[in-house]
């Protein structure tokens, strides 16, 4: 099995980087312009990331028990407090330019496109739909956290934040699931289309930032590499033994492990584009993570099934 997880980890990330390097190509044989990445991101904020989540629990939560749902939402909400709590310790002297971006890169991991077909790979689909509540909490996070973390005063203070695409589209998901509401297929077929396109269209922008900011990319900046090392080592370790804890449920253990040590998430370089902070920082930090679960991701993997070992 953990094999079979390394080969499926290498395979994602070889994914992700040819769709990365199909942007960096858009962009320097001009197929596309710079400036397009802004109204792109809005795009995949507004429209694909609400299509995910529906798509997540529409395909997956028929299986899903409520006790177990309620563990998935508890260890979410504990991978971002403690990846929060470790990431303002570590930056807290940082230039207040580049603190809240490190926070984010180490805070916001990459359930969506990296943790599911990941996790569907291995565990099948009820791993995925445990999984998929992941998705739900880390977009409430996104959308709250988050927005403070990159816009500070001006996105921390204001109550309208909750009523984002995000947050409304986990609650709509919620009230279809409490009422065991199934889209009809007319329905459900064009969200499903415009939920496949959220991810590659998101590496792509992340390949057009990283044409854009080629020249001052920096493998010496010490910040990135603290953000791989919390992001991929630190926090998904700190948090195993917190699940074995709450479950002996072997499915509903793996998953939740595996999710909690996925890379930063793309959001990284979408909120900086979106919010004009430091996108080559950000872009740093997605590739350093993500080449880095080539080694913690199998890590974590033995762990957990050692800790299976001990149900």
């Amino acid at each position: 099995m953990i094999i079979q997880g390394t080969q499926i980890v290498l395979q994602q990330i070889l994914i992700l980087f040819m769709m990365i390097g199909i942007g960096y190509l858009c962009a320097q044989y001009k197929v596309v312009d710079g400036q397009l990445a802004r109204p792109l991101t809005n795009l995949i904020l507004m429209v694909m990331t609400p299509a995910v989540i529906i798509t997540a629990f529409q395909v997956s939560a028929k299986d899903l028990e409520v006790g177990n749902m309620l563990i998935a939402a508890v260890t979410a909400v504990l991978v971002f407090l403690v990846g929060g709590l470790l990431a303002h310790l570590v930056f807290h002297r940082e230039p207040v330019s580049r603190q809240g971006m490190l926070i984010f890169s180490a805070v916001f991991y990459n359930a969506g496109f990296f943790g599911l077909p990941l996790v569907k790979a291995v565990l099948g689909d009820l791993g995925a739909a445990y999984t998929s509540i992941f998705v739900a909490v880390f977009n409430v996070m996104l959308w709250t956290y988050g927005v403070w973390l990159m816009d500070g005063k001006n996105g921390g203070s204001r109550l309208r934040n909750l009523a984002n695409p995000g947050v409304i589209t986990v609650i709509i998901v919620l009230l279809f699931y409490a009422f065991k509401i199934t889209l009809p297929g007319i329905i459900r077929q064009p969200i499903a289309s415009l939920a496949a396109v959220q991810s590659p269209m998101a590496m792509i922008i992340v390949g057009i930032q990283f044409h854009t900011f080629r020249e001052q990319f920096n493998l010496k900046d010490t910040g990135a590499w603290k953000v791989m090392l919390l992001r991929d080592l630190l926090v998904p370790l700190l948090i195993l033994p917190v699940i074995y804890l709450l479950t002996h449920d072997e499915t509903l253990f793996l998953a939740c492990a595996l999710t909690a040590a996925t890379p930063t998430a793309m959001n990284s370089v979408l909120f900086a584009t979106r919010y004009e902070k430091d996108i080559n920082l950000a872009v740093q930090m997605v590739m350093l993570t993500t080449l880095g679960v080539i080694i913690t991701i199998p890590l974590i993997m033995a762990l957990a099934y050692w800790l299976i070992g001990t149900f």
